[in-house]
């Protein structure tokens, strides 16, 4: 899986489908609960500011190194909350008190996440467990107790990328990305250097950890 953010570009491979998923319903967060029940302790007031957002990437930094792509995802959206402009400076501190808020929130989400996707797994993956009825009946089942997923749209985008053995050529696409390469007749050349030429392929562009796990979900489905 391709990657980015406002800094670089990198790439990963899952050796299976929905093996971040399983990970993620079986990782241990108990650390992770610790340490946000100490950052929901510190009173949100602009005296304390600074102690609630040290605190909020603290808890973010314990899922660091145990899930693949959890802490990417849940860093890069503290990141786009605590950054976001406050346009009108007569409410300046309310506004950056309501990011701090808003942060919280979505470290309860990780929680909620993972209590959602277990039942997930267990409810429509889970043969041995659930024997009495077929997947597509507890999948209506699960769906309607969460509906939100059904209302998510799938985004799927193409583009033109180097391949190699019929396959997206990595190696390629990361030069392309650490030169800053964009005019047409630099990325031309170096996509056909190896002879293999480029190739229209599909894409999901996947922002929020809720996105990932569903698109997990859906393909071990």
């Amino acid at each position: 899986m391709p990657f980015t953010d406002a800094t670089h570009n990198g790439q990963y491979a899952e050796k299976h489908i929905g093996q971040g998923l399983v990970d993620f319903v079986e990782l241990d967060l108990s650390k992770y609960r610790l340490w946000l029940a100490v950052a929901k302790s510190i009173p949100l007031t602009m005296e304390h500011y600074q102690d609630v957002r040290d605190a909020v990437y603290d808890v973010a930094e314990t899922l660091k190194h145990k899930h693949s792509y959890a802490f990417f995802f849940l860093v890069g959206l503290l990141n786009n909350i605590v950054n976001t402009p406050i346009y009108y400076k007569a409410d300046i501190d309310s506004e950056r008190l309501k990011q701090l808020a808003d942060c919280l929130e979505e470290l309860e989400r990780v929680i909620e996440l993972q209590e959602i996707f277990r039942e997930a797994v267990d409810m429509c993956l889970d043969k041995e467990n659930r024997p009495d009825r077929i997947m597509s009946e507890w999948l209506c089942e699960f769906m309607a107790g969460h509906p939100e997923f059904g209302d998510a749209p799938v985004k799927m985008q193409c583009a033109l990328l180097p391949k190699k053995k019929s396959k997206v050529d990595i190696d390629t696409l990361r030069d392309i990305h650490d030169w800053k390469l964009t005019e047409q007749d630099d990325l031309l050349e170096i996509m056909h250097q190896n002879g293999e030429g480029v190739s229209l392929m599909s894409y999901y562009p996947i922002e929020y950890l809720d996105e990932m796990l569903f698109f997990e979900f859906t393909k071990m489905l």
